[in-house]
């Protein structure tokens, strides 16, 4: 069983991380990875476009996915950006 304690997660007598800090750790990666990756999803759209290989009603499908090799996990999300 876990506990949260003066903002530290602990299991039994252990504490184990400072949930604060890691929040903000986290939040701080999803903020770089939001922002760089709408920063190289317009700059493709825009030079698709400018080539003729996509048209201004196109829906496209979008695919991400998070991997942390130390801790086994991989995420997957889906999703689709209409540009019209």
């Amino acid at each position: 069983m876990f506990l949260i304690y003066n903002n530290y997660l602990t299991f039994g007598d252990i504490k184990a991380m400072d949930e604060k800090f890691l929040n903000l750790e986290i939040r701080k990666f999803l903020k770089n990875f939001g922002i760089t990756s709408q920063r190289e999803i317009e700059i493709k759209i825009r030079e698709a476009l400018n080539n003729g290989s996509i048209s201004e009603n196109e829906n496209l499908e979008v695919e991400a996915n998070l991997n942390i090799g130390k801790i086994n996990l991989t995420h997957k999300i889906t999703g689709n950006i209409k540009l019209n």
